[in-house]
């Protein structure tokens, strides 16, 4: 995802350039069969689309600072689950501590932007994106 934004990011504005399927694997080391799994979940959820032919590949299907990292993690790891407690009609509080934490979480990915992560990438690095999902 972040590949992809980079892409987008580094194209002159109405001249966007789809990257890739292969261009992003040999770029994160990843096999190729693995990502299409992760790129066919995105593009599922609306979060990147693709374009046919020669200069095929895929791009955001909106601006990086309207995609939340909540959206990403839920597309491609499903909902936040910290702990499963077992079925049971008593109290526990456990279960709210793992609630409290599991809406924490949640809050702080949904203002995270992929723009946030981006714009850090680009202050901070100068080596190919890597990060493992």
């Amino acid at each position: 995802m972040l590949e992809i934004a980079l892409a987008d990011s580094e194209t002159s504005a109405g001249e966007n350039s789809p990257v890739t399927v292969k261009n992003i694997a040999e770029r994160q080391k990843i096999s190729e069969k693995y990502l299409s799994k992760l790129i066919i979940a995105l593009k599922g959820a609306g979060l990147i689309k693709s374009y046919r032919g020669t200069n095929g590949g895929y791009l955001l299907s909106r601006s990086p600072s309207e995609i939340n990292m909540l959206e990403v993690v839920k597309t491609l790891e499903g909902d936040l689950l910290i702990s499963e407690m077992p079925e049971s009609d008593k109290y526990c509080p456990v279960e709210n501590m793992w609630e409290g934490l599991r809406s924490v979480m949640e809050k702080h990915l949904k203002n995270i932007t992929l723009n946030d992560l981006l714009e850090d990438y680009k202050k901070h690095n100068t080596q190919a994106i890597t990060f493992e999902i």
